[in-house]
């Protein structure tokens, strides 16, 4: 077994968070953070149209919608506490989720505040 698979407190193994972005042990309870950069622009829109070639047919819309509705909130709120991981892990899922284009904009608008450089931010605009 890999020696990152291993919690370095009791040496049990870890296991995935359910959000995905961590990893815990079940032991001791230890919890590490799983660190992922936010890519520009360019590279998300690039991912975007990749995983439009092949969308699955959409769950209900007006469960789904409800959800967006809900990840853009919470979106919102980690723009405006400057927490620019959790916002990006929202506004993505919201991007590729199966979000009308009112949402798909408000997205956008959203996701511009993440980035500090002029460039990233026209490119989301």
């Amino acid at each position: 077994m890999s020696e990152k698979s291993i919690c370095p407190e009791c040496g049990a193994k870890l296991y995935f968070g359910g959000d995905g972005r961590s990893r815990i042990c079940e032991t001791c309870g230890y919890k590490e953070a799983i660190q992922k950069d936010i890519p520009k622009p360019a590279e998300l829109v690039r991912d975007l149209r990749y995983a439009a070639q092949f969308a699955q047919p959409k769950p209900e819309p007006t469960v789904f919608r409800t959800n967006v509705r809900v990840l853009l909130a919470q979106a919102k709120g980690a723009v405006q506490e400057g927490n620019r991981e959790e916002a990006f892990f929202c506004l993505e899922k919201v991007l590729h989720a199966d979000a009308d284009d009112k949402q798909c904009a408000e997205a956008w608008l959203w996701l511009s505040q993440i980035y500090d450089a002029p460039a990233e931010r026209r490119a989301c605009l």
